[in-house]
């Protein structure tokens, strides 16, 4: 994860053709997969902890060796980029930092 200084528009982060996820399969990696041969799916979901909630928004990339990176932007500043694993799980693996929270 990585902290910036200003609001970064995810969607300047990439180029090309994409999908938009409905918000139901945001992590869902068979609908990432079953939209190939688009290898950009746009999401935004919400993650909830008991501190709160914070919106992510991002791109899961079905990369050409079928592994899935996913990049993305909580709170308009936290930016993070996760490499999926290639496991059974049904849905792709995310960790959130406390301070994309707005805790200290």
């Amino acid at each position: 994860m990585i902290e910036f200084d200003e609001d970064i528009d995810i969607d300047e982060c990439v180029d090309g053709e994409y999908i938009n996820l409905q918000p139901e399969d945001w992590k869902r990696k068979s609908v990432i997969y079953r939209n190939a041969p688009i290898q950009l799916n746009r999401f935004e979901g919400s993650i909830e902890k008991s501190w709160g909630t914070v919106i992510r928004t991002g791109y899961h990339i079905l990369r050409r060796d079928a592994i899935i990176a996913s990049i993305g932007i909580e709170t308009g500043r936290f930016g993070w980029f996760h490499i999926q694993s290639d496991n059974e799980d049904p849905e792709v693996q995310m960790m959130s930092h406390y301070r994309a929270f707005g805790l200290e």
